[in-house]
């Protein structure tokens, strides 16, 4: 029998996805683009995204989406941590690729393991990344997913010591998945100017700063310009 996975979407409510939406597409892309898909996999969507358009996965008789009619962010809340591990007796796996996890799965479905994505702990120590409460709640659910989870996933070897370091979990319970750019590659940079290149939004804790402080050192150092 195949093992059946949940992956939650549901706090990736918007059809406009940044770093973290981008590195879940394309892992979902490239995990999915295999032959043969040796689960049974629903993704558990928000009914306002087109969850096959936005994270480029095609549904087939493993692979299925569930549409959730949910308006706000305490309805979400609610649903995740009373309704969800309620199901979740039914899976083998839940993935979650923000911090939402929820948190009775592990009395209610004991059998089911918990995996969530925790990119870096930035929010507990740049103090000017969110707003005062929501940075509170960052902070919360950054210790109470790591310590909940059987396997977090992160995207840097620092991230993980930082996690391993703040929240005191073993170094082993963290994989390193770097961020990526799925197959086939279409990059060609042999007409390209030189340049420097930051890709992030603007907000603290993306060290534009020091690509800017980078780029000052490299000009008075060679003339360029």
């Amino acid at each position: 029998m195949k093992k059946r996975i949940l992956i939650d979407l549901l706090n990736l409510a918007t059809p406009e996805i940044a770093g973290i939406g981008v590195f879940a597409r394309n892992l979902f892309e490239l995990w999915l683009s295999q032959e043969k898909t040796p689960y049974v996999i629903v993704f558990y969507s928000s009914y306002v995204v087109d969850a096959e358009k936005v994270f480029r996965f095609k549904l087939s008789e493993n692979v299925s989406v569930k549409k959730i009619s949910i308006k706000n962010v305490l309805a979400r809340f609610f649903y995740q941590q009373v309704f969800l591990p309620f199901k979740l007796r039914q899976h083998d796996m839940y993935y979650n690729p923000t911090l939402g996890i929820p948190f009775l799965a592990r009395i209610i479905a004991p059998k089911t393991k918990l995996v969530v994505t925790i990119h870096d702990m930035i929010p507990l120590y740049k103090k000017k990344k969110y707003s005062p409460i929501r940075s509170m709640l960052v902070k919360i659910m950054s210790r109470l997913a790591a310590k909940a989870a059987h396997k977090i996933v992160t995207v840097s070897e620092n991230s993980r010591k930082d996690i391993v370091n703040i929240v005191s979990i073993p170094h082993d319970k963290i994989v390193v998945v770097y961020n990526f750019i799925c197959p086939p590659y279409e990059l060609d940079n042999r007409a390209d100017e030189k340049f420097f290149l930051c890709v992030s939004t603007l907000e603290p804790g993306k060290n534009v700063e020091n690509t800017i402080r980078g780029f000052a050192n490299f000009l008075r150092k060679t003339g360029s310009a």
